[in-house]
């Protein structure tokens, strides 16, 4: 890497982030707000699994708590949606606690949040026990409405559920609005703030 081009370096870089298996969500309008509507996260493969409480054996209950705590709602999903519906991208630093009665808590920074590097080391490498760090790119993009007939060929299955079932999931499908993008960045992250001893 270190002898390819700046320019074709990022590029690379670019593409391989992209090969990742990201976590994606989907959101639909409500009344005047965006709402997350459905996750997609390989419970396998995803290193962010952990961090949205995904498990095998229940993988429809998704936790959004680390996207949507404090401001962050505000900050990363209310204010683009109502600025004309602009893409937002932003980086979330993380800490995910398990308190007394064994659930996850969580502490969410954006990077204006951080006063100096001493601020930002003390959340990258947390002293509190039981506390695990993620660093990770967010990306908001709103999208249009999606074409049904476009999506009819790889979509085989809706025509094979019963009729209001179809109904239903076609229903849902019309009413996303926006889509939100994670790609972990933990590890890069680590190795660009090394520990001070």
């Amino acid at each position: 890497m270190t002898e390819i081009p700046d320019s074709q370096q990022k590029e690379i870089i670019r593409l391989v982030e992209k090969s990742f298996i990201c976590p994606l969500f989907f959101l639909r309008k409500e009344i005047s707000k965006l709402k997350i509507q459905f996750a997609s996260i390989d419970t396998i493969a995803a290193s962010l699994s952990p961090l949205f409480e995904v498990s095998e054996a229940n993988s429809e209950k998704v936790s959004y708590a680390a996207l949507i705590q404090g401001e962050l709602y505000q900050k990363l999903i209310n204010q683009p949606f109502h600025s004309n519906r602009s893409d937002k991208e932003a980086f979330i630093y993380i800490n995910q606690s398990i308190d007394k009665d064994s659930k996850y808590t969580y502490k969410s920074f954006l990077e204006e949040d951080f006063i100096n590097i001493n601020d930002k080391l003390s959340i990258i490498y947390p002293v509190e026990k039981n506390t695990r760090f993620y660093a990770i790119h967010y990306r908001l993009l709103f999208v249009d409405r999606i074409n049904l007939s476009e999506i009819e060929k790889q979509s085989r299955t809706i025509n094979t559920l019963p009729l209001h079932l179809r109904r239903k999931l076609e229903d849902e499908l019309l009413d996303i609005c926006a889509v939100i993008e994670i790609t972990d960045l933990t590890q890069q992250t680590l190795l660009n703030y090394i520990k001070k001893e």
